[in-house]
């Protein structure tokens, strides 16, 4: 497993995957300062050409293993909340 990561609004970083034919998996857990606050949105994407941005809300866990052996990179898209990610690959 990665190290958890808080993002910031607006923050991103960078993870390794598994290498082909291995799965990976992103795990995200908001965190809100005020409940009135949507769910945190954001951002990944493969650092593969022309892989586009999916976009998810709130806790989740995603498979994330098209692309095995790429950088995947998370980004927090609200302008308010952060959260935690990480993913069960070192």
């Amino acid at each position: 497993m990665s190290s958890r990561r808080n993002l910031n609004p607006g923050q991103s970083t960078v993870f390794t995957k598994r290498p082909i034919g291995l799965g990976t998996r992103l795990f995200v857990i908001p965190w809100l300062p005020d409940p009135n606050v949507p769910l945190v949105r954001f951002s990944w994407h493969i650092e593969l050409c022309c892989q586009h941005d999916r976009v998810e809300q709130g806790a989740v866990s995603v498979d994330i293993s098209s692309g095995a052996g790429a950088l995947v990179t998370v980004r927090n898209l609200q302008p308010q909340g952060s959260a935690q990610v990480w993913t069960d690959y070192i």
